[in-house]
C-alpha cells in the first residue's frame, strides 16, 4: 500500500493557498512526534481510551492528507480498542510509528514539488 495518495494531497492543496496549505503540513508534522510518544505510551500502559483517542486523532489528520496507509493502520488500532480485542497494541503501534515516518517523508518530497 502507498504511504501518500498524491491526487489527494494535491487535491487538498488546491483547494487552499499555498500558504495556508504549508501551515497546515507543518503544524501536522509538527504535531507527529508527540502524537506518536502519547500513543506508545498509552499503548505500554494499556490506557485503551486514549489509545483509541490518539489513533482516531491521526486517522483523521492522515486521511485529511492522503497518507493512506497511516490512515489504514489508524483506523485499524482504533477499531480493534473499540470492539475490545486484547492484548498488547505495542506491534501495531510501532507498524503506525513506521508508516508515519514514510508518510512525513512523502508529504515533505510532494510539497517540495507543489511550492516549486
Amino acid at each position: 500500500m502507498e504511504h501518500l495518495d498524491e491526487s489527494q494531497f494535491d487535491n487538498l492543496a488546491e483547494r487552499l493557498s499555498l500558504s495556508v496549505f504549508k501551515e497546515l503540513v507543518l503544524n501536522f508534522a509538527a504535531s507527529m512526534p508527540g502524537l506518536l510518544n502519547r500513543l506508545k505510551r498509552a499503548a505500554q500502559d494499556n490506557v485503551d481510551d486514549e489509545v483509541a483517542r490518539i489513533a482516531h486523532e491521526l486517522r483523521g489528520a492522515a486521511g485529511n492528507f492522503g497518507a493512506t496507509r497511516l490512515c489504514t493502520l489508524a483506523q485499524a488500532l482504533e477499531s480493534s480498542v473499540r470492539h475490545g480485542n486484547g492484548g498488547s497494541h505495542l506491534p501495531l503501534t510501532e507498524e503506525i510509528e513506521h508508516a508515519a515516518r514514510a508518510a512525513m517523508a512523502s508529504i515533505a518530497r510532494r510539497l517540495a514539488i507543489l511550492v516549486n
